[in-house]
């Protein structure tokens, strides 16, 4: 079996053969593996660009936030005004708050910009975090933040 190098980053991956393979699971002599050296400096524009990324979406996802709260409330004064006639319910405005992540990416940034080595060794939580910016409160700030930042005109 033939296998890809990734330089960077040491890994061997096994070649897709006919789409077979559903998970690429990283191997070293057989075993899945926990842990990878990184190029520092790889790192940290990695790390910078999913930094930019998320304060964008976050700026986003604020501004359709304080949208969809007025509109709410406008919806809210329009029945609270017709009095107890009226029968339309009125709207729940309570709205979960969009969450900055960004001081928890610029923890990592400075760590790594005071790191004296080349390079790094990132477990596979990390590795997941810092490089597929996959954290682990990531999924639930999507599932809360995605109509905001529409809102707001942003596309994922």
């Amino acid at each position: 079996m033939r296998s890809i190098v990734l330089p960077e980053m040491r890994v061997v991956y096994p070649q897709l053969i006919r789409n077979q393979i559903t998970e690429i699971q990283p191997m070293t002599r057989g075993r899945r593996m926990r842990e990878v050296t990184v190029k520092k400096d790889k790192l940290l524009e990695i790390l910078k660009t999913n930094r930019k990324t998320h304060m964008e979406d976050y700026i986003a996802a604020e501004k359709g936030y304080y949208e969809e709260l007025v509109e709410r409330h406008e919806a809210a004064l329009v029945i609270a005004k017709q009095g107890p006639e009226c029968d339309t319910p009125v709207p729940n405005i309570h709205l979960q708050s969009p969450t900055d992540h960004t001081p928890e990416y610029d923890k990592i940034i400075g760590m790594l910009e005071m790191d004296i080595d080349d390079e790094v060794v990132l477990r596979e939580d990390e590795y997941s975090s810092f490089v597929d910016n996959d954290w682990d409160w990531k999924r639930n700030w999507d599932v809360s933040n995605t109509m905001y930042m529409q809102k707001a005109g942003r596309r994922r």
